[in-house]
């Protein structure tokens, strides 16, 4: 499956794939909107854009990789449990995570890998990676928004040595 890129996938009920052998999305420069107006679940996959809107829960389905920016608009809330958010976008202002609604982290991980410069949003999390996985001049800025929780595990990639930490 193939949407070209600039198009946008919205999902106002469920998103179902048939189960086969191979399963191959090419979501590049499009967006997936999950805006029902009940809980949805979003399935796991290389999303380019994830928008959450709505006031409901978004659970995921499994593991899924951001490439651009997952957005969670206000008064929606996202609902990882155990699964893993990759972040792996590359943007001018360093903006991976949109962030005006709620997220609960449950026990999920949350891995920032872009191969540049990336802002860690202020929410909670449960489990924190900030990973350089290919150069060391990249920057990861901790956001002087609000505060970072984290109540399991914070991993720093030790060849990261740009961090701009914000205290209050």
């Amino acid at each position: 499956v193939t949407v070209d890129p600039g198009q946008v996938v919205v999902v106002m009920q469920s998103f179902k794939y048939l189960d086969s052998e191979t399963r191959t999305y090419n979501v590049e420069g499009s967006s997936f909107v999950f805006a029902g107006s009940y809980n949805q679940v979003v399935p796991s996959m290389t999303y380019d854009s994830l928008l959450l809107y709505n006031s409901n829960i978004k659970t995921l389905a499994g593991d899924i990789q951001v490439t651009d920016v997952l957005n969670i608009a206000s008064g929606c809330t996202l609902s990882p449990g155990t699964k893993t958010i990759t972040l792996s976008g590359c943007n001018e202002d360093g903006v991976v995570i949109d962030y005006e609604g709620n997220f609960i982290p449950g026990t999920s991980t949350v891995k920032y890998v872009g191969a540049c410069n990336q802002i860690v949003a202020p929410m909670p999390y449960y489990n924190l990676n900030v990973d350089a996985p290919s150069i060391s001049t990249e920057t990861r800025t901790f956001s002087p928004k609000d505060i970072i929780g984290i109540a399991g595990t914070f991993t720093i990639d030790p060849t990261l040595t740009n961090t701009v930490a914000y205290t209050t």
